[in-house]
């Protein structure tokens, strides 16, 4: 099974998602939207995990979510990877508790890798993917300058208090579907 760690993000800023999405729909991009009830901000993705191994990840996971303390982070402004004019995912950044989120992020990493999880070699950048382009990169036009014009977009606020461990199966015709192994707290509670 496909799996992942996460924070959710709050409904607040699903809200401002939503209201960003429909401003990229406005100005003609075409792309997979992510479903609103599927934010979230994913922290490591371990790919394709034998179902028995979902307890182990979920005990190394809270071990790790414990070592930090609860924090806030703020979305802010939109952007695409690889690069602005001709991107393949589309996304909400993050600003204030960017910091937390790296280290969080890297905190989580070192926890799985000490039970086989490969490390990433690319350095994590913390945002909310709102949806992959449908057409190639070289077909893509105009993009950049609707995300430059969404580049003071407020995103809202979300509380850090625990992270969540999922499982994701992929349908073609109607994205991914999402199914909770762990709720996890951060911090001590």
């Amino acid at each position: 099974m496909r799996t992942f760690v996460a924070v959710d993000v709050s409904g607040d800023v699903v809200s401002r998602a939503g209201r960003m999405i429909e401003r990229m729909k406005k100005n003609d991009i075409e792309a997979r939207w992510a479903p609103l009830d599927n934010l979230h901000i994913t922290l490591k993705f371990l790919g394709d995990v034998p179902v028995q191994r979902s307890a182990d990840i979920c005990r190394v996971v809270e071990r790790a979510a414990r070592e930090v303390e609860p924090f806030t982070f703020t979305c802010h402004g939109a952007g695409g990877y690889p690069n602005f004019e001709r991107p393949r995912v589309l996304w909400m950044g993050v600003t204030e508790g960017r910091a937390e989120l790296i280290g969080l992020q890297n905190t989580v990493e070192v926890a799985l890798a000490d039970i086989g999880f490969r490390v990433e070699n690319r350095s994590f950048t913390p945002h909310v993917t709102l949806g992959r382009m449908r057409r190639s990169r070289e077909e893509v036009t105009g993009v950049g300058g609707v995300l430059e014009s969404l580049s003071d977009f407020a995103g809202g606020e979300t509380l850090v208090d625990e992270l969540t461990v999922y499982s994701s199966e992929l349908d073609r015709r109607h994205g991914a579907t999402y199914q909770v192994l762990g709720r996890l707290p951060v911090g001590i509670s």
